[in-house]
């Protein structure tokens, strides 16, 4: 997702609390998250480390993200992020990783990280992993009852889209995101919602 400074969000909150709590008890903590940037693509994975509040925090450059249906492949898997994820870990040694969300380095980031024997939990903060809105409110801020047809998803979506990506034929995206997002939360070894 995003991290303070940047972000002052319920989840990059939650997250730095919880992180500064786990500190003073005494645990080694950091902090990974992508750094949106709208300029040089040219920075795409370049890792960023500082200190905030004594935590050490990863930032991975990525492009801010436009239109709807890259950022929805790059929220399926996105290469740049995940080898930029694979070296912070190889840096950081972790113990276990607690994704608090999956934007930014991609759902392939927990299959990933299982891949190299690290512990993996997911706290859901949101609807992301169901809907591509993130909150189950449709295009018209209407409440959703859910992702019941691919094409009900993409109808909802039409707001979010670049006008090249009206004229292509893109609703089943929504359910191959749907399919996989679900196989990669089944490999967590614990989910809070």
């Amino acid at each position: 997702n995003n991290y303070l400074p940047e972000n002052l969000g319920g989840t990059e909150i939650y997250c730095h609390r919880l992180a500064l709590a786990l500190l003073s008890l005494g645990h080694e903590v950091s902090v990974a998250a992508p750094l949106y940037e709208s300029g040089n693509p040219t920075t795409i994975g370049e890792i960023r480390e500082s200190f905030i509040d004594q935590l050490r925090v990863w930032r991975v450059c990525k492009p801010y993200p436009h239109g709807l249906l890259k950022p929805l492949m790059d929220e399926i898997s996105d290469p740049p992020m995940l080898q930029a994820l694979q070296t912070i870990v190889q840096k950081a040694r972790p113990d276990f990783i607690h994704f608090h969300h999956l934007i930014g380095f991609s759902a392939a980031a927990l299959e990933c990280c299982k891949k190299l024997g690290i512990r993996c939990g997911r706290t859901l903060h949101d609807a992301w992993s169901i809907c591509a809105q993130y909150h189950l409110l449709t295009g018209a801020a209407e409440p959703c009852d859910g992702p019941s047809t691919e094409k009900k998803c993409w109808d909802c979506c039409q707001d979010r889209t670049l006008p090249q990506e009206k004229t292509a034929p893109q609703p089943q995206i929504f359910g191959v995101r749907q399919r996989y997002i679900h196989n990669i939360l089944a490999q967590a070894d614990w989910i809070t919602v």
